[in-house]
């Protein structure tokens, strides 16, 4: 675990200097190319949403959705490798220990195959056993089409598994910008083979499942074969690996795999509720609307997540400084678009949804409100878990993590088939808010030795900012009450945008980070390495 103390002996206040700017001049790079992948990941989003409902029918949809949040446990078969490879190589980089970079990667490699042959040696029998269908809430007629989704589903995800480590290892390096580029590519190479896969050969959903399994198996080995001819630091090399590094790489594995069976039951498990308590019909009334809120919260946490690795070697190399400056600017930055995210969604989401997929329905005012709430809170979970993460305080994340997804799950079970869609939507807001003023105001600084604060005042001031912008939307909403969609996006969504952008510049920022961020621009130069 990273020691807490001031600048580690030996190493000069030169260096240190060095060392922020390279942080932050990475850390920009990982923003930029970060947005450029949300960017297309919104935009393939916006477009696989009603291409899917073109090409199958509500209840093929319904079915897809439900399906993908079971297959999506098979992300926990990662054993949390990913993140333990990213702590791993930001620790060891910030130790300038080349060799232990090298063992963890390799590590890495060979305990990703094992679990993958070991996983699929597991599931095929268990598939066949499990009546995935009435889990979802479909019929006995639907039995077979959904255990064959659900097995190529699953296939999918194992098969790529060990290739992750070239991600991770490159994200471990503060290179996210590398990952983020391939990624877009990915997405859109996706889109693209699923079109195709409509309009030429007409694919039904057991043909949806089989153009994922096969564009992401095929770009992961292309990405793979560039890091192995391009980043020879970063090469998988087997030989290397180490059994007595194994177990450590997945102790601290374990504590992700536990972070993200949290994040399942408070995200991907919500569609299958909804199938569950409504059936497969009902399903789209809260993955269509969570889709397009999910959408900002990457968008909102791009910022946040970008200083994982950069806190790892900060910690490794004491310098608290740079920490609690970038983690202040970067939980401003990604509670801001959050915050503009939740007023625009709660107050035209739905107009949005009409013209994206309206066969979905339209959401109602209490669902909406939920998600923008959920969205808000999500931001300060994520900022605040991004930093204690790549300090290594896995625990209390874990924990945390671990009761809002039983508060989601157990909650959306008992109103479900009351309130629908809006109780789910319901139960993830509370459980989000409850989550995030308890990391932010206990956790981090109790695990940062009071180095860093509560952000108390600039919360206040983000509460403010958001109160205003809704009043304003809410007035533009009433004003455009009768006009057509595109017209209350461009004559009220872009006004009360402005007017965020105003609010967040003279209430949230202080006169000393107004300055800086001028000074910044002025000289294409990286906030706070003034």
């Amino acid at each position: 675990m990273p020691r807490v103390g001031g600048t580690q002996p030996g190493r000069s206040d030169t260096e240190s200097a060095q060392r922020s700017s390279e942080r932050f001049r990475l850390a920009r790079l990982a923003v930029v190319f970060g947005g450029v992948e949300r960017g297309v990941a919104a935009a393939v989003s916006f477009a696989r949403v009603p291409l899917l409902l073109w090409g199958l029918d509500l209840r093929d949809y319904g079915l897809w959705a439900a399906i993908l949040g079971i297959v999506a446990a098979a992300n926990l078969l990662d054993f949390g490798l990913h993140f333990g490879v990213v702590n791993a190589v930001s620790d060891s980089r910030g130790r300038d220990d080349r060799e232990a970079v090298s063992g963890a990667i390799a590590t890495a490699f060979v305990v990703y195959s094992i679990v993958s042959v070991t996983a699929a040696l597991v599931l095929v029998p268990l598939l066949s056993w499990v009546p995935l269908h009435a889990v979802i809430g479909a019929g006995e007629q639907d039995a077979v089409l959904v255990r064959n989704v659900a097995w190529v589903g699953f296939a999918g995800l194992i098969l790529v598994m060990p290739l992750k480590v070239y991600a991770a290892s490159l994200t471990g390096h503060q290179e996210q910008w590398v990952v983020s580029l391939f990624r877009s590519f990915q997405a859109v190479a996706q889109l693209v083979a699923l079109a195709v896969a409509f309009a030429v050969f007409h694919v039904g959903l057991l043909g949806v499942a089989w153009v994922g399994l096969v564009s992401d198996l095929l770009s992961a080995s292309l990405f793979g074969l560039w890091v192995e001819r391009r980043r020879p630091g970063l090469r998988v090399r087997p030989g290397l690996a180490s059994r007595a590094q194994a177990p450590i790489l997945l102790a601290t594995g374990a504590m992700f795999v536990t972070i993200n069976l949290a994040n399942l039951a408070k995200t991907s498990f919500g569609s299958t509720i909804v199938s569950y308590g409504r059936g497969p019909e009902a399903v789209a009334s809260l993955s269509v609307p969570l889709g397009l809120f999910t959408i900002a919260l990457g968008l909102a946490s791009m910022i946040a997540v970008s200083l994982w690795p950069a806190y790892g070697e900060a910690a490794a190399r004491g310098e608290w400084g740079w920490i609690d400056r970038a983690f202040t600017l970067g939980s401003k930055a990604s509670l801001c678009v959050a915050a503009a995210f939740a007023v625009l969604g709660t107050f035209f989401g739905a107009d949005v949804i009409r013209l994206w997929a309206p066969k979905a329905g339209i959401p109602g005012p209490a669902l909406v409100t939920s998600l923008g709430v959920w969205l808000v809170a999500q931001a300060g979970v994520n900022a605040a878990a991004t930093l204690l993460n790549g300090m290594g305080r896995l625990r209390v994340v874990a924990i945390c993590c671990v009761i809002e997804g039983l508060m989601v799950v157990s909650a959306s079970l008992v109103v479900v088939r009351a309130w629908g869609a809006n109780g789910v939507a319901h139960a993830m807001a509370l459980a989000g808010v409850a989550n995030a003023a308890f990391l932010l105001f206990v956790a981090v600084p109790s695990e940062t030795g009071r180095r860093i604060g509560s952000p108390v005042a600039m919360l206040g001031r983000l509460a403010l900012c958001i109160a205003a912008a809704s009043a304003i939307a809410g007035c533009a909403s009433i004003a455009l009450a009768e006009a057509r969609p595109l017209v209350r996006l461009f004559a009220g969504a872009g006004p009360v945008a402005a007017s965020l952008a105003a609010l967040f510049w003279t209430v949230l920022l202080t006169p000393a980070e107004r300055v800086r961020l001028t000074s910044a621009w002025s000289r294409h130069s990286a906030p706070g390495v003034a």
